[in-house]
């Protein structure tokens, strides 16, 4: 389509993708994103060089738009700034026209704008203001904000209703509420007052606040008016990212894996020995875990030793008598010390008539192993010399054991 000052091409959507205007002296192409918002507009420019060198063409950004949840939060080309909107998507701020710092900006309720500031973006309504024509471009027509009408008639047959007299105008704005409404895509009114969003162009409203009555389809492209960018587009299901390790279900939703059998079978034989001697369930089930090697260990098996509370005896001298809370008595380590301070000595381990007389024992004798903080806890029962606290392994199976017991 050709103009007095510009030229412009459509996709088959009626979105504007290409311009050109004599002013500017380039051919600026537009980018749209699948809900049918204008992305980002690039310039190319064709340089013909004498001689053999190869013609060549540079392209550069004009302007960008951002949006969040549908609404324009931030435009600009070489000067890009946070763009407020107010109820219908007008934009209050912008670059002067004079000096091209940014201003408030504010509009007459038709559109034409108080206060001066450069065309070429997001202006009135969600509409684009041109500058060769000082026309808002509106999706499928052309308003023009100094008469109050569109430039073009609403191409729908069925625009008009006799509950609504403005209807039968099919050049006018929004049924002459512009206060409350507007009209992202040149056919159908909203607004809040009809309980539609003024900044989502695929709604229809069905109740004649419409200039035109296609249900909930604005640019008809095929027989029934398929819609590129509202009906057509299929509605895609929002995939959870889901943590490390964890299932994905039916509904794409996130399920944590079955807790390890081993884990729960620790959790089944000592989660009730933990709590009940007021330790951190996870943080004990996992250190008891690395001390006893999953309770495979010699102490664990033949004397319920969990945490290996210790002392030393040199053979020849009388045997130790019990040190620690609810201690039934000793079990000597299989091989004498062979070197160091303590050589010919035999490491003496505590020994109990239950499981959780060893839980118990360990926490009458460290009050520090209540941290319920894993590094906390980890770093206390290092100090309190239980030399499972030194493994690497103990954060990784603390975390596995919290999450077996919080159900993740």
């Amino acid at each position: 389509m050709s103009g007095p000052a510009g030229q412009y091409s459509y996709n088959p959507a009626n979105q504007r993708v290409w311009r050109y205007t004599s002013s500017n002296g380039y051919d600026e192409f537009a980018l749209y994103g699948l809900d049918g918002k204008r992305l980002a507009t690039y310039k190319i420019n064709f340089t013909m060089p004498a001689g053999e060198t190869p013609a060549y063409a540079t392209v550069t950004t004009v302007d960008t738009d951002v949006y969040f949840a549908g609404r324009l939060i931030g435009q600009g080309g070489p000067t890009f700034a946070a763009t407020p909107t107010d109820n219908i998507a007008s934009t209050r701020s912008g670059p002067s026209t004079a000096n091209g710092l940014i201003v408030p900006s504010s509009f007459f309720p038709w559109g034409e704008e108080q206060t001066s500031t450069t065309n070429d973006r997001v202006k009135f309504a969600t509409y684009r203001r041109d500058s060769e024509s000082n026309l808002d471009y509106a999706w499928n027509r052309y308003y023009n904000n100094a008469t109050a009408r569109f430039m073009s008639p609403d191409p729908s047959s069925g625009s008009t209703s006799p509950a609504s007299p403005e209807s039968w105008n099919k050049y006018s704005y929004v049924l002459n509420d512009p206060i409350r409404n507007n009209d992202p895509s040149g056919l159908y009114c909203m607004g809040p007052g009809i309980g539609f969003d003024p900044f989502d162009p695929c709604q229809g409203d069905g109740d004649g606040c419409s200039a035109t009555l296609w249900g909930n389809d604005f640019v008809p492209l095929a027989p029934g008016g398929a819609s590129l960018f509202c009906q057509a587009l299929p509605v895609l299901p929002v995939v959870a990212v889901c943590p490390a390790g964890w299932l994905r279900n039916a509904k794409g939703g996130c399920v944590p894996p079955p807790c390890p059998p081993k884990y729960q079978a620790w959790i089944d034989a000592h989660g009730t020995d933990a709590v009940a001697a007021g330790l951190p369930e996870a943080n004990a089930l996992a250190l008891t875990s690395i001390e006893t090697d999953w309770g495979k260990g010699n102490f664990a098996k033949n004397g319920n030793a969990f945490f290996n509370l210790e002392t030393f005896w040199k053979p020849g001298t009388p045997m130790p008598g019990n040190k620690f809370a609810d201690q039934l008595g000793w079990m000597p380590a299989s091989e004498m010390i062979r070197s160091g301070t303590l050589e010919g000595y035999y490491a003496l381990v505590a020994t109990y008539s239950s499981p959780l007389n060893s839980f118990l024992s360990a926490a009458a004798r460290f009050s520090n192993l209540t941290a319920t903080n894993p590094t906390t806890f980890d770093e206390n029962a290092a100090a309190d010399g239980i030399n499972a606290a030194k493994s690497p392994a103990f954060f990784t199976r603390e975390k596995i054991f919290a999450d077996c017991l919080t159900g993740k």
